[in-house]
């Protein structure tokens, strides 16, 4: 569901449009009223503007991927843990399971790299 969608974005943020209807699906509905997409991020607006949608997906995921690492490891090193467990806690924390679980969803991987820094 989620690269048909990505597609049809990228698609229409490139031609300047915001996509409000979606008539590529059954006989039409709301697009831009999706929760799951997290469409108005401005790291998700911003890479579906400039790249094609694959590229864009591979962008965020490595952003998310290294916020999270870096967001775990300031948190950690804020909690007064030294270099080596910080270090750790970040490389852990990158690549806990509900990352790896929800690597394709942007949305969920932005809600896990978010979660360090609203803690710090």
């Amino acid at each position: 569901m989620f690269t048909p969608f990505r597609e049809y974005f990228s698609c229409e943020i490139k031609k300047f449009k915001l996509p409000f209807w979606n008539n590529y699906i059954l006989s039409g509905a709301e697009f831009l009223a999706e929760p799951q997409i997290g469409f108005f991020h401005p790291l998700y607006f911003l890479c579906y503007l400039i790249f094609d949608h694959f590229t864009a997906h591979e962008i965020l995921t490595f952003i998310c991927f290294s916020l999270c690492g870096i967001g775990a490891y300031l948190l950690t090193r804020y909690w007064g843990l030294g270099f080596g467990a910080s270090l750790l806690t970040a490389l852990v924390y990158m690549f806990h399971p509900f990352n790896v679980t929800w690597f394709s969803y942007e949305h969920m991987l932005m809600n896990s790299t978010a979660m360090p820094f609203l803690l710090l």
